[in-house]
């Protein structure tokens, strides 16, 4: 079963009615009365996916797709083609991007016009679990949209995400949520999955 979550601000998102055998939960941070779950403006889209998994913790599906309210900038598919995925049981995270990146923990040289010369990942993934790290190198999705498995969300104790939920909240688009959108395969694989490559 795979669960469509669309992070939704003023886009036309007429395009989730192509989804034919999935459930489709649309967040809106518009302000608008739509029939949306309405969400506060904050965070960027990973305030809109933590927030889903946090309310949604005791009661996932076997996977599911994140997606902005305009996925097509940085999606390697056709809308469609997502429910046609194989999710086989070994399946643990795909990404949809159709731009994938390296980074590391210390250093992540693709930063779209900010004035930063680093973006703070190393910090941001040390909020989120509170230890330190040994830095490593991994790929990264430009966009932050792919599926992931329950057992690779369930991987981390709601807690974590919460800590994660918690950095986003005081902002409309913190520099935190471009760390996060680095950090997703991390955050659901796992570092070990990354360091023992």
């Amino acid at each position: 079963m795979l669960d469509i979550v669309i992070a939704k601000y003023k886009e036309d998102i007429s395009w989730s009615n192509k989804f034919k055998t999935s459930k489709v939960i649309i967040y809106d941070k518009s302000g608008e009365d739509n029939g949306f779950i309405n969400l506060p403006n904050v965070g960027r889209e990973s305030h809109t996916y933590l927030t889903h998994i946090i309310n949604n913790y005791d009661n996932l599906p076997d996977y599911t797709c994140f997606l902005q309210g305009n996925p097509f900038d940085h999606l390697q598919l056709d809308i469609e083609d997502i429910e046609r995925i194989e999710l086989s049981k070994n399946l643990e995270f795909i990404d949809l991007s159709k731009i994938r990146l390296e980074c590391n923990l210390y250093n992540c040289s693709h930063l779209m016009n900010w004035q930063l010369e680093v973006l703070p990942l190393y910090d941001t993934y040390k909020r989120i679990f509170k230890r330190e790290y040994v830095n490593f190198r991994f790929m990264f999705g430009a966009g932050a949209q792919f599926i992931v498995s329950k057992e690779s969300i369930l991987r981390n104790s709601k807690e974590i995400y919460q800590n994660a939920l918690d950095i986003l909240k005081e902002s409309i688009s913190p520099i935190e949520g471009y760390c996060l959108e680095r950090l997703w395969a991390v955050i659901f694989l796992g570092e070990d999955f990354f360091t023992k490559q």
